[in-house]
């Protein structure tokens, strides 16, 4: 890769506001053009291509490899990715359709999954012990135990993103992983998934009074519309102004989510959710049963405040949505 990055840095030095121009411009500038000349041989990966934001019919991500593709053929691509319309489309697109593998998630062998996860959990997990000196662990046995690995891969299935959520609520500052571990192996055999997961961590990220309380929760929604609805992802600081609360109140709601979203400590850090789907399971209301944490009916929370929040001039629109009414 030696050959690559001088020519990086001499296009960078000619075109410092690429990041501005067309994806096609930066494409070739970035990807097509110094590959073909250094002719170096490399796999690039694009992770979680669904999550682009991508209107074209066709994934336009994927339209730019079928259109450069016989100019870079040292170059590989290891592309994931849930299997949404467009990038369907992509992939039948010529020549694609003619020298793509397709690995389907649950049609890969079920043993190498699960042992594979198993490595991820008892990784990450001991990792955890080994950063903190505040986890109260049993000191007779060793943690976490083979069982507790079984229990969890097994809830698992084949969903490594279940199995990284897990990790992030157990290790969680918010409370001993031992005791949050506990709560996870409760969870009935006939309930487990992704989405009994995430209401376990809402169900246990908040008090009873906090959960009990209309106002709070409206706070809750508002601030969770907020983020969902963003195109762009918001600060902290931004969130706050957005819908007329206080940086330090939209941190307090925030802070039991830590398993879930990216929450940045300085302020004017972006907010991002780790994976979609926790959006999308807090958008459906056949999904996230508990009607107080449900954003499922058209984003009311936060019209007014967007009123507000585009009439003040130093902001560009960030959010997509229901369009608010006069």
């Amino acid at each position: 890769m030696s050959g690559y990055p001088s020519c990086i840095v001499a296009t960078l030095k000619q075109r410092p506001d690429i990041a501005q121009e067309a994806l096609e411009s930066q494409f070739r500038a970035l990807i097509v053009e110094p590959f073909e000349e250094t002719r170096i041989s490399t796999i690039i990966a694009i992770d979680a291509l669904d999550e682009c934001k991508d209107a074209a019919p066709d994934s336009t991500i994927l339209s730019l490899i079928a259109q450069y593709i016989h100019r870079i053929l040292s170059v590989k691509f290891f592309i994931t990715g849930r299997p949404e319309p467009s990038i369907r489309n992509g992939f039948r697109l010529e020549p694609l359709d003619a020298i793509t593998n397709i690995f389907v998630l649950y049609e890969i062998d079920e043993a190498s999954v699960d042992s594979d996860i198993k490595l991820f959990l008892r990784a990450h997990l001991w990792a955890a012990v080994k950063r903190r000196s505040d986890f109260n662990l049993p000191s007779s046995t060793p943690w976490p135990s083979d069982e507790d690995v079984e229990i969890l891969a097994a809830q698992c299935g084949q969903l490594f993103i279940y199995a990284a959520t897990a990790v992030s609520f157990i290790t969680s500052p918010a409370d001993q992983p031992v005791e949050r571990l506990a709560l996870l192996k409760e969870i009935p055999k006939k309930n487990v998934g992704i989405d009994q997961l995430y209401t376990t961590i809402l169900a246990t990220g908040y008090s009873d009074s906090e959960k009990d309380d209309p106002e709070y929760m409206a706070t809750w929604r508002r601030v969770m519309s907020g983020i969902v609805i963003a195109l762009d992802p918001l600060t902290r600081q931004e969130l706050a102004e957005l819908l007329q609360l206080t940086p330090g109140k939209v941190a307090s709601i925030l802070r039991p989510l830590h398993a879930v979203l990216n929450v940045p400590t300085s302020a004017d850090g972006p907010i991002t959710f780790y994976h979609k789907s926790f959006a999308d399971y807090i958008s459906d209301g056949a999904r996230c049963t508990d009607s107080r944490f449900q954003i499922v009916d058209g984003f009311p929370h936060i019209r007014f405040p967007l009123k507000s929040f585009f009439a003040n001039a130093r902001f560009k629109p960030l959010v997509h949505g229901p369009k608010p009414q006069d």
